[in-house]
C-alpha cells in the first residue's frame, strides 16, 4: 500500500503548479490529467479522481500534466500538496495515518 501511496502522491504532485489566477474553464487540462491519473495508476477510482481534477484551476492541472513524471512534491505549495493528499481519498481500502 505504501508504494501505491508513493504513486498516488507523485501523481498528484503535479495538479497543484504555483498557483493560478484561472479558477477553471474547459476542463480540457483537467480531464487530461485525469486520464493520466487512472491510466497509470489502477487502484484509483476513476469517478473520484475526475472529480478531484475538475476542483483544479485550468493552469494547476496543466502545470500537473506537464510534470507528471515528478518523483516529489518539492516546491509545490500548501495549497497543492493539500490537494495531493487528497487524491489518498480515491484509493478504495486506502489507510490513512
Amino acid at each position: 500500500m505504501k508504494t501505491t501511496a508513493v504513486l498516488v502522491a507523485s501523481a498528484s504532485l503535479l495538479l497543484f503548479g504555483c498557483g493560478s489566477s484561472d479558477d477553471g474553464g474547459d476542463g480540457s487540462a483537467q480531464t487530461e490529467l485525469a486520464d493520466l491519473l487512472v491510466e497509470n495508476e489502477s487502484l484509483f477510482d476513476e469517478e473520484c479522481v475526475r472529480g478531484r481534477t475538475g476542483e483544479l484551476s485550468d493552469d494547476d492541472a496543466q502545470f500537473l500534466v506537464d510534470n507528471i513524471d515528478a518523483a516529489d512534491t518539492e516546491g509545490f505549495g500548501e495549497d497543492l500538496e493539500a490537494w495531493v493528499e487528497t487524491l489518498f481519498d480515491c484509493v478504495p481500502g486506502a489507510v490513512q495515518e
